[in-house]
C-alpha cells in the first residue's frame, strides 16, 4: 500500500480512568459510514472536555516513541489502571485500533499494556488482535501465533519502556524487529498497521489551553502549525516572543524555524485579512551570529498591519491573537484530509459571531478532522446535532449527544432546557450557598473570625 495515497480518518476515542472520566467515548463515524470532520465538545467546567485533548496527546507521544511527561501521573488514580483506545479507518481498506493501559508507578507513568487490532473491509471479516503486550505477564508479547519472538530478547526493551514511560510496541527495539522482517508475509500486516499508526500520529496536531495562558500573559504567541516545507511535512508548535523588551533573553531561532514561521505567518495573514478585514501580518527578522560563531540565528518580531498603520503584534486584540495562534492548523486541516487537529477552548477570547461564521465555513468545507472544546453556546446554532458532543455529570458515560433533534429544533434551546429540567449536563449549584461561602471567606482568616472592627476573635 502506498501511504501517500491513503486516507486516514479518526473514528473513535475511548477513555477510562483518566482524571474524572471513568468511561467516555467519542465516535467520529456515523452509522451510515460518514465521517465527522468537525466535532465540538461542550459542557460544564471540570466535566472532562480537556481530558479528551490530553488523552490524544498521550496517544500521539506513545505512537511516536516519545516519553510521557511525569505530570500525567497526577491524572491517574493510585489503585486503578487507566485505558485509552483509538481507532482509525484506512478508508476503503481496513480499520485499525490501538489500545494502551497506563498505571501510576511512583512519580512515573508505566505503560503496562498495549494492543494492536484490525479489521479488513472484506466479506465476513471480524476484529482481530495482531499483537498484545502485557508488562506483567511472563509472555511479554502475544502475536496470536502469527510468528514467534524470543521473549527473553524482549526483556531489556520492556524494562526500558517501563523506566522511560514509553510505548513497548512502538519502541525502537520492537518496531525495528518487525520492520526488519516485514518482507515475510507473517509480519507484513503487523508492520503495515504499525506504520499506519505512526503516520497518523504525525498528522495529529494539538493546541492545548496551556498555550492560551502563555498568550494571555503576553509572554509568547504559541504558533501551532502544519506545513509542507522543502518537500517535507512538518508540524508542531513554535513560541514566538511577543514580550515588550528586546534583549539577550529574547527567543532566537535557527534558519529552519525561521523559514517555518515566515511560511506559516504568510498563510495566516491571507486568511486573517478575510476574517478580520483590513488586518494582515508580517515579520521583521533580526539576525545575529551564534555564540559559537557557527552561522546565524534570528530574532523574529511579528507585526500587525491595519491599513497604513503598523504596530507590534503584542498590542493586538486578544481575539486576533488567539485566531492567529490556531489559524495555521485550521488551514492545514481545511486542505489535508489526513490531518487531525484538536483545539482546547477554541472560543477563548474570540467574538462569538466571528467564531460562528468560522465554524460554519469549517463545517461546510474542512477536509481533515477538527475536534474542539468550547463553552460558547452560539456555536450550537451553527452546527448540526450530529457534530456536537456534550460532557455529562455521569463519570461512567462522560460524553453523549442530544438525540431526536428535528430540523426545526434549536439545539441551543434544547441543551438549555435539558440543564433546567435535569441533572445530566450541569451539576446544579445553590446560589445562596455560594453567596454565604463568598461572605464567609471575608469573615475568616487563618482559623479566626474577623469582627466588624477588624480585630480577631477565636473561631
Amino acid at each position: 500500500m502506498t501511504f501517500d495515497k491513503v486516507i486516514r480518518k479518526l473514528t473513535e476515542v475511548t477513555i477510562k480512568g483518566i482524571k474524572n472520566v471513568d468511561n467516555g467515548t467519542i465516535l467520529l463515524k456515523e452509522k451510515n459510514g460518514n465521517y465527522l470532520n468537525l466535532t465540538g465538545v461542550y459542557g460544564q467546567n471540570g466535566s472532562g472536555k480537556t481530558t479528551l485533548i490530553d488523552a490524544m496527546e498521550i496517544v500521539k507521544l506513545l505512537l511516536l516513541n516519545q516519553p510521557i511527561d511525569n505530570n500525567v501521573v497526577d491524572s491517574l488514580s493510585v489503585d486503578k489502571v487507566a485505558e485509552i483506545t483509538v481507532s482509525y479507518d484506512i478508508v476503503g481498506h481496513r480499520m485499525i485500533t490501538y489500545a494502551v493501559k497506563l498505571k501510576r508507578d511512583g512519580h512515573r507513568v508505566a505503560i503496562v499494556g498495549e494492543k494492536l487490532m484490525t479489521k479488513t473491509y472484506t466479506a465476513h471479516s471480524h476484529i482481530r488482535t495482531l499483537i498484545a503486550y502485557d508488562a506483567m505477564d511472563k509472555k511479554i508479547v502475544d502475536t496470536k501465533n502469527k510468528f514467534s519472538i524470543n521473549q527473553l530478547d524482549l526483556e531489556v526493551a520492556k524494562k526500558s519502556a517501563l523506566l522511560h514511560s514509553q510505548s513497548f510496541i512502538f519502541g525502537t527495539d520492537f518496531f525495528e524487529r518487525i520492520k526488519a522482517k516485514s518482507d515475510n508475509k507473517a509480519y507484513q500486516e503487523v508492520f503495515e498497521v504499525m506504520a499506519q499508526f505512526q503516520a497518523a500520529a504525525l498528522d495529529i496536531v494539538i493546541h492545548t489551553d496551556k498555550f492560551n495562558g502563555l498568550l494571555a500573559a503576553g509572554i509568547m504567541l504559541p504558533l501551532t502549525f502544519a506545513v509542507q516545507l522543502n518537500n517535507r511535512q512538518t508540524s508542531g508548535t513554535i513560541g514566538i516572543d511577543i514580550a515588550s523588551h528586546h534583549n539577550d533573553d529574547n527567543l532566537y531561532y535557527d534558519e529552519e524555524a525561521k523559514n517555518i514561521i515566515e511560511e506559516v505567518i504568510a498563510q495566516i495573514s491571507t486568511v486573517l485579512n478575510q476574517i478580520v478585514p483590513g488586518v494582515t501580518l508580517s515579520t521583521e527578522t533580526h539576525p545575529r551570529m551564534k555564540s559559537d560563531g557557527n552561522g546565524q540565528e534570528f530574532r523574529i518580531e511579528l507585526i500587525s498591519n491595519r491599513d497604513e498603520r503598523h504596530f507590534p503584534f503584542r498590542v493586538e486584540s486578544s481575539g486576533v491573537q488567539k485566531l492567529v495562534s490556531v489559524l495555521g492548523v485550521i488551514i492545514s486541516a481545511f486542505n489535508n484530509e489526513n490531518k487531525v487537529v484538536l483545539i482546547d477552548e477554541f472560543d477563548a477570547g474570540i467574538y462569538e459571531y466571528m467564531l460562528g461564521d468560522l465554524i460554519k465555513i469549517l463545517a461546510e468545507g474542512v477536509r481533515g478532522q477538527i475536534v474542539f472544546t468550547s463553552h460558547n453556546l452560539h456555536i450550537l446554532e451553527m452546527l448540526d446535532a450530529k457534530n456536537i458532543y456534550f460532557s455529562t455529570n455521569d463519570s461512567q458515560n462522560r460524553y453523549t449527544k442530544i438525540t431526536n433533534v428535528k430540523a426545526s429544533n434549536n439545539l441551543r434551546s434544547m441543551y438549555l432546557r435539558e440543564i433546567v429540567v435535569g441533572e445530566k449536563y450541569y451539576q446544579e449549584t445553590n446560589r445562596t450557598d455560594i453567596k454565604n461561602a463568598l461572605r464567609g471567606v471575608d469573615e475568616t482568616h487563618d482559623g479566626e473570625t474577623i469582627t466588624e472592627h477588624g480585630k480577631l476573635r477565636d473561631f
